[in-house]
């Protein structure tokens, strides 16, 4: 009893310079994307759930948990064979993307087709190596001030390789250059793709998987599990800051070399599973526009018996990233804090529940 105690004071000291309430969506556990847009017609922001497969759907909320409009993705699935990837630009701007078949479809409100395009035969680099293309995560894309996707690439084969290589980390480095590969795409609609590029500067180390490539006030940043630094990029893709978010005296997830078809696999990846649960990382960031504030949340603690549900430290940094306004610690394990977004001025941050019909979020006023 008494160590309850001493947890409920410091989660109280912690999170009292902040205000903060409850706020339900009716969505089922189904539905595992979401993300935040303003509306070009109605200039008010929104956020989405997305059930992905098997009868796909997406619902549309405001900040209050009230439903505003729910779209079918059947007509988006007959295309896609499945869906990997939901986005929305506004109301009637809907883009779901297949990494299977690299394939992406825009519809609007009513379910109906906007356009089509399928990409796979246009990434090749000039060497013969060809790419799988991995959409980025995007927490909010403001068409008014970016038209850029950068997508993270995986090398599937060399048109000009008469056998197939072994599949192995090294072997695949051998024929590509080492680092993460990005396709820097201009024009959303168009989808017209320049040259491949890499990351250079980047560690050797962060390889694969678990990253997000992070647009935030008109900026790219890039994000991994392996690294203590958020990296913010060039529009060429070049590392212009790297900001270190995770102090040295925490230490980090270390990379296993893990690739398709590899005898393997099924032990490095619990392997990989068991650092991730006892070591800590940069769990998400944020940009809240109106008060222009970058929102940290770093995993802090080893987690118990789930990989997403953890102790967790909110960082509240100005614009630049030059001084820390307020930290916010989170000393429970009630939260999902990568399942997090801004909506108007507040902080959502994913509350464990029992049940299945709704998700709970937190939402702390910044």
């Amino acid at each position: 009893m008494k160590y309850i105690s001493i947890i409920l004071t410091v989660i109280l000291i912690s999170c009292s310079a902040k205000e903060s309430h409850h706020v339900s969506f009716p969505v089922s556990t189904s539905y595992d994307e979401f993300g935040a847009f303003t509306d070009n017609v109605s200039h008010k922001e929104y956020v989405f759930f997305a059930k992905r497969n098997f009868n796909p759907h997406l619902k549309v909320f405001d900040s209050k948990g009230t439903l505003i409009d729910s779209v079918s993705l059947q007509r988006a699935e007959s295309v896609l064979g499945s869906i990997s990837k939901v986005w929305m630009t506004s109301m009637d701007s809907i883009f779901t993307f297949s990494t299977q078949h690299q394939t992406k479809i825009c519809i609007n409100r009513d379910g109906k087709s906007v356009f089509t395009d399928n990409y796979k035969h246009k990434v090749e680099d000039s060497n013969g190596n060809q790419y799988d293309l991995y959409p980025p995560f995007l927490h909010k894309m403001d068409m008014t001030t970016n038209s850029q996707i950068v997508y993270t690439t995986w090398w599937t084969g060399n048109r000009h390789l008469t056998e197939e290589p072994e599949r192995t980390l090294e072997s695949i480095n051998s024929y590509i250059r080492k680092g993460y590969l990005l396709s820097d795409g201009d024009d959303l609609f168009g989808m017209e793709f320049a040259d491949i590029v890499e990351l250079k500067e980047l560690p050797k180390s962060i390889f694969l998987p678990y990253y997000k490539a992070i647009y935030l006030d008109n900026r790219l940043f890039f994000i991994t599990y392996y690294s203590r630094y958020l990296y913010e990029l060039t529009s060429n893709l070049s590392i212009k800051r790297t900001i270190k978010l995770i102090p040295s005296e925490h230490s980090i997830p270390t990379p296993i070399s893990i690739v398709d078809n590899d005898p393997q696999m099924d032990e490095k990846e619990s392997q990989l599973d068991v650092q991730i649960t006892k070591e800590c990382f940069i769990s998400n960031v944020l940009y809240c526009a109106d008060t222009e504030e970058m929102i940290v949340i770093t995993k802090t603690e080893a987690s118990k018996e789930d990989l997403f549900i953890y102790p967790f430290k909110i960082e509240i940094w100005d614009r630049d990233f030059t001084n820390i306004k307020q930290k916010i610690k989170f000393d429970t394990y009630n939260h999902y804090p990568a399942s997090s977004f801004v909506l108007e001025n507040r902080l959502y941050i994913e509350k464990k529940t029992d049940a299945y019909t709704e998700k709970v979020f937190e939402v702390i006023s910044l």
